[in-house]
C-alpha cells in the first residue's frame, strides 16, 4: 500500500503492509488529506481518497485519556464516561452512516442500541472543552 498526499506535502511512503500505520513529523491539530493505492504482485489499484485525518493536540490527548467508553465490546448498551462534559455524542455505522444523535450534556451517559444490528460502532464525541474524539466500539 502507498500513501500520499499528505497536507500537500507530496509525501509518498512505501512498503505499508500493517493496518495502523503512524506516520512522525506531522502538525498538532493539523487536518490532512492523503490518498491510498494498493501494489500488489505488480497490480496497482487506482487511487482512493481523499481521506481526511486531523493529528491530536497533546493537551487534547491528555483529555482522551479521561475517556472512557466500557463495556467494549458490549451487547449494544454502553456508556461513556469523561471528566469533562459530554455534550454530544453521534453515532455512525461502519459505512458512516449516522444512528443516532445525542446530546446528553452530562458527564456519565448511558447509550442503549439494541434496536440496531451488531456491528462495529464509531463514537463522535464533543467535549464541553470543545475537544472532539471519535472512538470505535463492538456491539455483539
Amino acid at each position: 500500500m502507498v500513501l500520499s498526499g499528505l497536507g500537500g506535502l507530496d509525501t509518498t511512503i512505501n512498503n505499508v503492509i500493517v493496518n495502523n500505520y503512524i506516520i512522525t513529523g506531522l502538525d498538532e491539530s493539523t487536518n490532512y488529506d492523503f490518498y491510498l493505492q494498493s501494489i500488489c504482485d505488480n497490480n496497482t489499484s487506482t487511487w482512493l481518497g481523499p481521506f481526511s485525518s486531523t493529528t491530536l493536540d497533546i493537551d487534547n490527548d491528555i483529555i482522551s485519556q479521561k475517556l472512557y467508553i466500557y463495556p467494549n465490546p458490549n451487547y449494544k448498551i454502553f456508556s461513556i464516561k469523561s471528566d469533562l462534559i459530554v455534550n454530544s455524542v453521534s453515532i455512525l455505522d461502519i459505512l458512516g452512516k449516522t444512528v443516532e444523535v445525542l446530546n446528553p450534556n452530562k458527564k456519565l451517559v448511558e447509550i442503549d442500541i439494541r434496536e440496531n444490528p451488531s456491528g462495529i460502532y464509531f463514537l463522535k464525541i464533543n467535549l464541553s472543552s470543545g475537544s472532539t474524539f471519535t472512538k470505535k466500539i463492538v456491539c455483539k
